[in-house]
């Protein structure tokens, strides 16, 4: 399949020739690189040793239940030690896991399938789904695109090498069209409503806070949502392999405390709010609306033991592999999907 072609209008070379961006960039990446040295050479067996476990993690919302069970106590009812490695994107947090400095991490489907292709083996498992987009990423578009049948030769813009590529897939696909039917540009979140604004683009793939933003723009309407493809752009917690088999027992209680976590949230929302409020550093009005547009899920829920049962694990896979292959983002769909269902429940009557 060919691979994604994208056309610099706006993108990645005006990005870092700003000067705010620059700093920013240079900002996160002295973080990462001051965690990575004060790390040291420690690895999975070193951290094993100390007997704690390292997780890694962005301030996404759908990933609040370890914030909570951190909150709460209840990783500490478990027995656990547990460190929260708090950075500030996906791709921050795939580094981290990538250099060993971090036993789990909370990402997307999307990062493991990549993860496991660039190292050639099965480098990270998941272990857990957190809930997965029911309406919050979204393709935005001027006025003058009804529908997305509308962009057959239109530029949109997205973050490459991201979850956006395969909303991208996904939203073309609904409507009969395939990325080489438009033009991609790459953007960052931030430079999207200035892109539309000055015409660059005639669409974006976005997400909350951004989309909230980007709607704000005169004439701009959603003509895709990820309500459309439930159950497909999945936030997961991924293992070290090497965890999963000298640990087991950990991951078990790790997900144990997601899953008491999960269930406060559902039962004392507006005190769940407060603390998520402070952590996430996210209003609370800001929070709703951003679990509004995500399917929470616990270990317990029916959602979560059909998604890693065979057959459910196995199209879950296939559906997203086949959109990570037709942008290029993977070379092949893998054989086995990347699911390690011992550690799921069965769901309650």
């Amino acid at each position: 399949m060919p691979k994604i072609s994208f056309t610099d209008h706006f993108g990645v070379q005006d990005y870092f020739h700003s000067r705010k961006n620059v700093v920013n960039f240079l900002c996160r990446t002295a973080v990462l690189l001051s965690l990575l040295l004060a790390s040291g050479c420690s690895d999975l067996s070193s951290s094993a040793r100390s007997g704690e476990l390292r997780i890694a993690i962005n301030p996404w919302p759908g990933y609040s239940v370890m914030y909570l069970a951190e909150e709460l106590g209840y990783f500490r009812d478990e027995g656990l030690n547990i460190r929260l490695i708090e950075l500030a994107s996906l791709a921050d947090t795939r580094r981290v896991f990538e250099h060993g400095q971090a036993d789990l991490v909370c990402c997307t489907l999307v990062e493991v399938l990549m993860m496991n292709e660039a190292a050639g083996r099965d480098s990270i498992q998941c272990v857990g789904v957190f809930d997965y987009s029911n309406g919050s990423d979204m393709l935005l578009a001027m006025s003058k695109i009804s529908s997305v049948k509308d962009l057959q030769g239109k530029r949109i813009g997205l973050e490459p090498e991201s979850v956006d590529g395969l909303s991208v897939y996904l939203a073309l696909k609904s409507a009969g069209l395939s990325i080489n039917d438009v033009t991609l540009v790459p953007l960052a979140q931030t430079e999207m409503v200035a892109a539309l604004e000055k015409g660059l683009v005639d669409a974006v793939q976005t997400y909350p806070p951004t989309s909230e933003a980007v709607e704000k723009v005169a004439g701009v309407h959603a003509v895709w949502d990820s309500s459309h493809a439930p159950e497909t752009i999945l936030d997961v917690l991924g293992a070290n392999p090497e965890l999963l088999a000298a640990q087991p027992d950990s991951v078990r209680s790790i997900l144990q405390a997601c899953k008491r976590a999960q269930h406060f949230h559902r039962k004392f929302p507006n005190e769940s709010m407060q603390i998520l409020s402070r952590r996430c550093r996210l209003s609370e009005q800001e929070l709703v609306r951003f679990f509004n547009g995500i399917k929470t899920l616990a270990g317990d829920d029916p959602e979560t033991y059909r998604i890693f049962q065979p057959e459910g694990a196995t199209q879950v896979t296939t559906r997203i592999a086949e959109g990570l292959v037709a942008t290029g983002m993977l070379r092949d769909i893998p054989p086995n999907p990347p699911f390690d269902g011992r550690f799921v429940e069965f769901p309650k009557p």
